[in-house]
């Protein structure tokens, strides 16, 4: 009987990832930071630091400006012409700036469909609670199709007066939600 014998070596395996997958998961890893409001060079930085591998500010600036295009198309997509209720949600969240923090918010507009399917209508930073704003968002909702919205769900904010500016009429039903 022969004995295998063994090797005492490093070799330690690793999974080699075709080129594509690794830089779909690169994009994927810039683009979490990227959200995360990190800079190009602090995303160099810690691409660096994870995964000791170097990516260019250049490319970082190629993969971020590419979702800013994305962004940009989503945000002016067309809409359904119906929507059975608008679901309007204040989103709080603090942001650093220059070292300081600062409160900032955003408001979400979904809506509910012909289908019955939930549909993420926009996204817009505050500039404010007042009647010029409300009637911004709804002229955004109306210029990208959306012709009609029986009931409008805000949780506090006051739109009657906006919507029936832009929509014509007022909602079948403003309901608050908390």
């Amino acid at each position: 009987m022969h004995s295998i014998p063994h090797r005492h070596t490093t070799f330690v395996p690793e999974l080699a990832l075709p080129e594509d997958a690794r830089r779909c998961a690169f994009e994927d890893v810039i683009a979490d930071l990227y959200g995360r409001g990190l800079s190009v060079q602090e995303i160099a930085l810690r691409i660096r630091q994870l995964y000791s591998r170097s990516v260019s500010a250049a490319a970082i600036a190629n993969i971020t400006t590419a979702i800013q295009s994305f962004a940009a198309r989503w945000q002016m997509r067309s809409l359904s012409s119906v929507y059975f209720v608008l679901f309007i949600e204040r989103i709080p969240f603090k942001v650093e700036v220059d070292g300081l923090l600062s409160d900032k918010v955003i408001w979400a507009a979904s809506g509910i469909d012909g289908y019955g399917l939930l549909d993420i209508l926009g996204i817009w930073e505050d500039e404010g609670e007042h009647s010029c704003f409300w009637i911004s968002i709804f002229s955004d909702l109306r210029r990208r199709g959306v012709t009609d919205i029986p009931v409008v769900s805000t949780d506090g904010c006051v739109v009657g007066k906006p919507f029936s500016d832009v929509f014509g009429r007022s909602p079948i039903q403003i309901t608050a939600m908390q």
